[in-house]
């Protein structure tokens, strides 16, 4: 049995998705920003998963998002479910890869001062 996190579609996005011209590649490209985080539930498959979201009145609404624990995102889209990625904004990657460079600063700082 696999865990499904939930991620919401926020409602700012809502039209701009539906009207945006559906992707013909495999993957879909994604925006963290544009998504908040609902849970999860564990389910069998994708399918069981949005099935048991039906029965408890919390179904997936097109745009929304199951990531499975494994890192595989699944798009509700009006023809079901299909993959997705999430895409990194050239700013967030700047900002990321400026926390590790401070995180091996950090490091070897402490290296210096306290030598094994």
């Amino acid at each position: 049995m696999a865990t499904f996190s939930i991620w919401r579609l926020r409602d700012s996005q809502q039209d701009k998705f539906r009207w945006a011209p559906q992707q013909s590649s495999a993957t879909t490209p994604l925006k963290l920003t544009d998504y908040r985080e609902d849970g999860s539930i564990d389910a069998e498959g994708v399918y069981e998963a949005w099935l048991s979201l039906r029965k408890d009145n919390r179904e997936l609404r097109v745009g929304d998002v199951l990531a499975e624990d494994g890192g595989k995102l699944f798009l509700c889209k009006y023809v079901g479910l299909e993959p997705a990625e999430w895409v990194i904004a050239d700013m967030d990657l700047q900002v990321a890869r400026d926390a590790e460079l401070q995180a091996a600063k950090g490091a070897t700082v402490a290296q210096q001062e306290n030598p094994a």
